[in-house]
């Protein structure tokens, strides 16, 4: 009995360590992108809002949360969500890109631009993740038309 005991207390410590434990957002935030990626936008709305009262500095779910408002049309609880990824990680890149998106969709296009930009000319960056930003620009530029031969060299 002591050997059980003993062997499940070590499976408990384990499995907890590796992020498997109770009160482990990674169910409800696998299966918010799982809902996201069918475009069941209200059911990843629910999982990833369970899933940020669990752990609500997950950066990762915040951005999700933050995509599914905007893909909804709210634009304006995508942009106050954003701001908590922003305060926990200003430098990540997805939270930049989000952030951008988000910006775009406001009409910001001078912040949205520099943002973009910003990733564009990291040269620490991978080519996808630059060729995101750059990508972005083209986008700005189409959207205020004011320098569309920059909106063409963007997407090249």
């Amino acid at each position: 009995m002591k050997i059980r005991i003993a062997k499940l207390a070590l499976v408990s410590l384990i499995t907890g360590l590796i992020g498997c434990g109770p009160g482990d957002d990674s169910k409800e935030l696998t299966l918010a992108r799982q809902a996201y990626e069918l475009n069941d936008l209200t059911r990843a709305e629910k999982l990833l809002t369970a899933s940020l009262e669990i752990k609500p500095e997950n950066v990762d779910a915040i951005l999700l949360l933050a995509r599914v408002k905007l893909d909804l049309g709210n634009l304006t609880d995508a942009g106050e969500i954003i701001k908590s990824a922003i305060s926990a990680s200003p430098d990540d890149v997805d939270v930049k890109l989000v952030h951008a998106h988000i910006l775009w969709h406001a009409k910001e296009y001078e912040r949205s631009y520099e943002l973009f930009k910003s990733i564009a000319d990291d040269t620490k960056l991978s080519a996808q993740l630059r060729a995101q930003g750059w990508a972005g620009i083209g986008v700005v530029e189409m959207a205020r038309e004011s320098d569309l031969h920059l909106a063409r060299i963007a997407f090249m």
